[in-house]
């Protein structure tokens, strides 16, 4: 045969040629577009010239009988040898040799690693088979390769040494992998070499346009709220640096990062999902939707609605192919690569020509933010761009990122007028209910769902109007109420939650009833309180209850609840200023009082520095969250829903494209995200990975409904 196949889509398919056209097409977008900032982070024209032949050459492996037989369904041989593997031999060409000059034969090894491992397969090659594919398959259907002359390639003949130099590079692939994975011109050659294939198999580009006037639209976007304020002028300055601010919630840390960011790519990074989602709102509303991606394991999700499909599902594309020139997502869909699984390059490289904005880093656990750490000191040597902004900066990040520019700016407000009550949050009910009856918005935050059922209970009796938000309720019911609570509604109403709206949410309540927690936890709480006025109250807003206190332990760590504790011991009847509170995270989070957090920040960080990898990338998202969650659908939910969930399985399972999309987002819809170890003992199967039957009621004022043996007691 004189045409080959590289893709199958359903009944189509796309030659070689054709495959690896769109991926040419693609690495000239990726010089058009960031040319300027490769050539600043010392990406030259050899390396380019590497990444190019990894596209020309990378798949030329699929010319094998085997690979042809299994695309057009003739038959699979379970000996197969991959087509990376086999595609390293075309590499070893008279045509080639021309380019191997004294600038480009360098990075000729780091080409034959891109190509060999550019896909991860157990590496169980027999060096007799490989030579006779070889010279029996392979070396014979060189004539068929004229069309890389399109290319300035013309290949008569692959040297006979060619299958000897190949199995020398899988023998010593431990070797070769430890050397290269910290090796930055292999990484960004191979990194790309992904990046180019998936968006060209995925066909779409590479890289859709920058944001050229994105200062423009930031200028007129601030000069109708009266100008940018000094610091944040600065950020326009430090654009080409590396930063941590610190600045007062409400006080423009967005616009901050967004002078910072420019017309350069950015991933814009947070810790839950109820912020990003939050976040991409607002920033598509700045730049355009066009303009602006969303990433996240709930994403495309997320953005479904009723409307018109195909935009969405655009932007959903470009989004997972880390193309937009500005997207916001969750930090485990970038930082997850610090474990170096198996493709991690793809990130990293993308990475080195890119801005990240770690937003609100304090809302991570001390192992997440060691991996984040960890990631950043490593990206930063081979370019990366990186500005870690929050309310309050824990003090062991500014030591790890010492060389870091620091802003600090502090609002002279005076907001938060502290109480320290011990009275249990379930106490002080009527209180809460009065505030209520005086017309106030009150915020009542508590550290586990099952004391926020409690707590919602009691006032849902005292006939008020009081709303309950927290992590345990299906994705449908938890979707309306995280919409009614960021809404601008300003009548009174009391919404009692958990941590969930802590971060980033932009929503602002006259008062704040909160269990004691950590020290940045609270101070996250408080700006919840009077967010955009002014206002200097004239008595206590934000009450801390330290009695029986819910999640010590379990949520906190109980020697950081007890420091934080001590320093609050100074502002019962006081306000707390924005300067006490980064004074309050320097007195808590002093290594020497707390060991335990502390330990577990330094051992995490010293296991990656000492070489950590994990196996593939399902290990390293297991590691960086914590936890493996598992989708469950309660018992209530199902049985009540069992006709429609059916059918919709039925689709999942029949259908493609858009109908199984939409199908997945209706069936997730009933679904709670639960980690697997609290509920293993309540599943059952309906049919389909990865969700489950759990048999606990549900009720959708409360959300899932506890036993008291149940794991999830202390959940948030």
């Amino acid at each position: 045969m004189s045409e080959f196949y590289a893709k199958r889509y359903e009944d189509n398919f796309e030659t070689l040629e054709e495959h690896t056209d769109n991926l040419i097409k693609n690495f000239h977008i990726l010089k058009a577009k960031y040319k300027d900032v490769l050539e600043n982070i010392g990406i030259d024209d050899n390396i380019l010239k590497a990444l190019e032949f990894a596209c020309i050459f990378h798949d030329l492996g699929k010319m094998s009988k085997d690979f042809q037989d299994k695309i057009t369904n003739k038959k699979k041989n379970p000996k197969e040898i991959p087509h990376n593997f086999l595609s390293g031999l075309f590499l070893f060409n008279n045509g080639i040799e021309k380019h191997l000059n004294d600038g480009f034969d360098r990075y000729f090894g780091y080409l034959i690693y891109a190509v060999l491992y550019h896909h991860h397969r157990t590496i169980n090659v027999n060096e007799k088979v490989l030579k006779e594919i070889f010279e029996e398959d392979l070396k014979p259907k060189i004539v068929h390769l004229g069309w890389l002359s399109k290319y300035n390639i013309i290949i008569s003949n692959i040297e006979d040494h060619a299958p000897y130099a190949v199995y020398a590079y899988l023998s010593t692939y431990g070797q070769e992998v430890k050397n290269y994975i910290k090796n930055k011109e292999a990484i960004f050659i191979k990194g790309m070499l992904h990046r180019i294939d998936h968006s060209a198999s995925a066909h779409v580009d590479l890289e859709k346009e920058r944001i050229l006037n994105a200062r423009d639209i930031l200028n007129n976007y601030i000069s109708k709220k009266g100008g940018f304020r000094d610091f944040q002028i600065k950020a326009k300055e430090l654009s080409d640096k590396n930063a941590l601010l610190t600045a007062s919630t409400g006080l423009g840390k967005t616009e901050f990062a967004l002078n910072w960011i420019g017309e350069d790519k950015v991933f814009y990074t947070l810790p839950v999902r109820v912020s990003v989602n939050a976040m991409y709102n607002r920033l598509s509303n700045l730049f355009g939707e066009d303009n602006v991606g969303l990433l996240h394991s709930f994403a495309k999700f997320d953005m479904l609605d009723d409307g018109e499909i195909e935009p969405i599902l655009d932007i959903i594309n470009h989004s997972s192919q880390l193309s937009m020139p500005l997207t916001v997502c969750t930090a485990d869909q970038l930082f997850t690569s610090v474990f170096k699984y198996h493709g991690f390059e793809k990130i990293y490289a993308t990475l080195m020509y890119s801005k990240v904005v770690i937003d609100e880093p304090q809302g991570y656990s001390p192992d997440t933010l060691a991996y984040i750490v960890k990631a950043i000191k490593e990206l930063k040597e081979y370019g990366g761009r990186f500005l870690v902004m929050s309310a309050t900066m824990h003090p062991f990040i500014k030591e790890e990122l010492g060389d870091f520019e620091k802003i600090i700016e502090f609002s002279k407000d005076k907001k938060h007028f502290i109480r320290i009550s011990d009275k249990s949050i379930t106490e002080l009910t009527d209180e809460i209910a009065d505030a209520y009856e005086d017309k106030k918005k009150v915020l009542v935050i508590v550290n586990t769902v099952k004391k926020s059922q409690e707590v919602y209970k009691l006032l849902k009796a005292k006939n008020i109007n009081v709303k309950l938000l927290h992590s345990l309720f299906i994705r449908k019911d938890r979707k309306i109420k995280e919409q009614e609570i960021i809404s601008n509604n300003k009548e009174p109403v009391v919404w009692v939650s958990t941590q969930l709206v802590e971060a980033s949410l932009d929503i602002d309540y006259d008062m704040l009833y909160t269990e004691l927690a950590s020290i940045d936890s609270l101070i996250q709480r408080m700006g919840r309180v009077l967010r955009h006025r002014k206002t200097e109250p004239t008595s206590p807003n934000v009450i801390i209850t330290i009695k029986d206190i819910s999640g010590i332990g379990s949520v906190y760590y109980k020697e950081v609840v007890e420091q934080t504790r001590a320093y609050l011991e100074n502002f019962d009847n006081k306000f707390m200023t924005e300067e006490d509170k980064q004074a309050g995270m320097d007195f808590v989070y002093d290594e020497n009082k707390v060991p335990k957090f502390y330990k577990q920040f330094k051992n995490n960080l010293d296991l990656l520095t000492y070489g950590y990898q994990a196996d593939d990338k399902k290990e390293a998202e297991r590691l960086f969250r914590e936890i493996y969650n598992v989708d469950v659908i309660p018992q209530d939910i199902f049985s009540e829903n069992r006709e429609n969930i059916d059918t919709l399985i039925d689709t999942i399972k029949e259908e493609k494209s858009v109908e199984k999309l939409r199908a997945l987002k209706q069936l997730y819809d009933y679904t709670v995200p639960i980690p697997y170890y609290r509920v293993q003992n309540k599943l059952s199967s309906i049919n389909l990975k990865n969700v489950f039957v759990f048999y606990n009621h549900y009720d959708d004022e409360f959300g899932i409904v506890f036993d008291e043996k149940d794991n999830l007691v202390n959940y948030v």
